[in-house]
């Protein structure tokens, strides 16, 4: 089990960590997450300062010079409402060095 400072002085496990990566099944392009393919809608989490993780599902345009985003759902009252209901979310842009993992 290794560790690492990452973000200040904190120090995490590293290894069920990773960044996302552009890779090919196929003639499909596709981003990649500790060895394993990410599909939309995917759970992942990203690690944000002070070592908070923030769960989302994972989008992405295939285009690919345009970052992948994680989607992540807006709190409010339609919270009340079914789980298939539409519901408002927020999406923002993965930076290339951002830290993931999959969905605890």
């Amino acid at each position: 089990m290794r560790t690492g400072p990452i973000v200040g002085e904190a120090a995490f496990v590293t290894e069920d960590v990773g960044r996302l990566e552009l890779g090919s099944v196929g003639a499909e392009r596709v981003h990649v997450l500790q060895g394993r393919v990410v599909r939309p809608g995917d759970e992942i989490e990203l690690l944000l300062g002070d070592g908070i993780w923030l769960r989302g599902r994972y989008d992405w345009s295939r285009i690919e010079a345009r970052w992948p985003g994680l989607r992540v759902e807006l709190g409010g009252p339609w919270e009340s409402q079914p789980k298939d209901a539409w519901r408002p979310a927020a999406v923002m842009a993965l930076h290339p060095d951002a830290i993931l993992r999959w969905r605890r």
